[in-house]
C-alpha cells in the first residue's frame, strides 16, 4: 500500500486524511495494513513508530511506541503501560477581529513560557516555530510548521495571574488569523483530554475534532512508555495527540514518538 492508498484506506474507514497528512510525513511512511474497520500504519521514528485505529489491527512487533484509538479493545493493550491522555482538533483558519503582535524578543519569550508554563517542549529554539504571537504582555503562542507540512499550534501560554478572563481564546484567535494572513488554510493543536477549559475554548473558536474509525466523537491518546522514560516523555508533548501511544514494557525507551 502507497501513501495514496493509504489515504484512500483512511477516508473509506472515517480515518481522518487531514490526521495522516498532519502526523505521518509522505517522506517517512513505511506500510500501511487494513481490513474492513481497521487501519494500522507504520512511520520512521527511531526507528520505528505505528499508528492503529479501529477494533481490530494489526499491532505490528517492530513497533518501538504506537497509538490506538478507544475503539480499539483494551485486551489488546494490557501489556503495555500509560502516560497521559490527548485530544486533538483541527480548524479552517479565518481571520478573527482582535488585535495582537508579533513577538521578537526571544528572550523574553523563553522567559515568559519558563515562568508560567514551565513543562512546555517548546521555545525560541525550536526549529518548527513558523512565528510567536502575542497579546499585550499577558499571552503568548506559536505556530509552527510540522515536519509534514502541515501547521499546529502550540506553546499557547497565559500569565498565571491573568487566567479565566478569555487570554487563551485571544491568543489562540490570533494564531490562527495569522496563520489564515499567511495563507495557510488548515491549523490543528493538541490538548490533554481533562483540561475541560481548554477544550471549552478551542470549540468556542470552532475546533472540531476529526473522525476515527468507529467513533463520533475525537478518540483519544493515552501514551505508553517504561517508567524509566517519564523524563523523556517531557520532550514529546507537542507530538502525535489523538490517541493511546502505546511501548512494550519490556522494551528500553530507546525511541520516541515522530519529532519535526
Amino acid at each position: 500500500m502507497n501513501f495514496d492508498q493509504l489515504l484512500e484506506a483512511a477516508q473509506v474507514r472515517d480515518v481522518s486524511t487531514e490526521l495522516i497528512e498532519t502526523w505521518i510525513p509522505q517522506s517517512k511512511f513505511v506500510s500501511a495494513e487494513c481490513d474492513e474497520s481497521s487501519l494500522s500504519i507504520t512511520r520512521v521514528s527511531k526507528p520505528w513508530y505505528g499508528m492503529a485505529f479501529g477494533p481490530s489491527p494489526k499491532i505490528d512487533s517492530r513497533w518501538n511506541e504506537f497509538s490506538v484509538t478507544r475503539s480499539t479493545p483494551l485486551e489488546l493493550t494490557e501489556h503495555f503501560r500509560s502516560t497521559g491522555a490527548w485530544d486533538v482538533y483541527g480548524i479552517q483558519t479565518k481571520p478573527f477581529d482582535m488585535e495582537y503582535r508579533i513577538l521578537s524578543d526571544f528572550q523574553q519569550i523563553d522567559s515568559f513560557i519558563e515562568k508560567h508554563a514551565p513543562t512546555s517542549s517548546i521555545r525560541t529554539s525550536s526549529s518548527e516555530v513558523v512565528a510567536w504571537v502575542g497579546i499585550a504582555d499577558v499571552a503568548l503562542g506559536a505556530l509552527c510548521k510540522w515536519e509534514s507540512g502541515r501547521h499546529v499550534l502550540s506553546a499557547i501560554v497565559v500569565a498565571s495571574e491573568k487566567r479565566g478572563n478569555g487570554y487563551g481564546k485571544s491568543v489562540t484567535g490570533a494564531l490562527i488569523s495569522e496563520a489564515h494572513r499567511r495563507g495557510i488554510c488548515y491549523v490543528a493543536l493538541g490538548v490533554f483530554a481533562e483540561n475541560a477549559a481548554a477544550i471549552a475554548t478551542y470549540k468556542g473558536l470552532g475546533f472540531s475534532e476529526p473522525p476515527v474509525v468507529g467513533e463520533t466523537e475525537f478518540a483519544r491518546e493515552t501514551k505508553i512508555i517504561p517508567a524509566t522514560a517519564a523524563k523523556a516523555v517531557q520532550i514529546i508533548n507537542a507530538l502525535i495527540r489523538t490517541m493511546r501511544t502505546l511501548i512494550p514494557a519490556r522494551r528500553a525507551a530507546s525511541a520516541f514518538p515522530p519529532t519535526a
